[in-house]
């Protein structure tokens, strides 16, 4: 599932005008993805889990990726929640962390667009 993730983000994130390249399964140096936008990069985590809170590893692998990758900023993504813990290293390492209800918010305010898109027959235009 963790894969499916990664490859929508990949796509998503192509989509809203980034270059993204997705990082091998095994020793990616804390970054599933690797993105870049008007010479910025980013690099970013993605964690699946349908358990669990995210821990501390998640943070330290997306914080080490953007050191090795040379990034700007550095991001976790995950379908779940985050611990208390992780939250307050996060600001102090200057992490972005998107949980599942920031997720779900997104997916929402689309599903609005896309609903008034269809109700009043206008398309809307995503970046290719």
């Amino acid at each position: 599932m963790e894969q499916t993730l990664k490859h929508i983000w990949n796509t998503l994130f192509s989509r809203l005008g980034y270059t993204v390249a997705q990082t091998k399964k095994s020793g990616d140096r804390g970054a599933d993805l690797i993105l870049s936008k008007n010479s910025i990069k980013y690099v970013v985590q993605v964690k699946f889990s349908t358990s669990n809170n995210i821990g501390f590893d998640a943070v330290k692998e997306a914080h080490t990726g953007n050191d090795y990758y040379n990034a700007s900023k550095a991001a976790v993504i995950t379908n779940n929640n985050f611990t208390k813990q992780v939250i307050e290293s996060a600001k102090k390492l200057n992490v972005v962390l998107v949980n599942g209800n920031k997720l779900n918010q997104l997916a929402n305010a689309i599903t609005q667009i896309l609903e008034f898109a269809l109700n009043t027959r206008a398309i809307p235009q995503i970046a290719k």
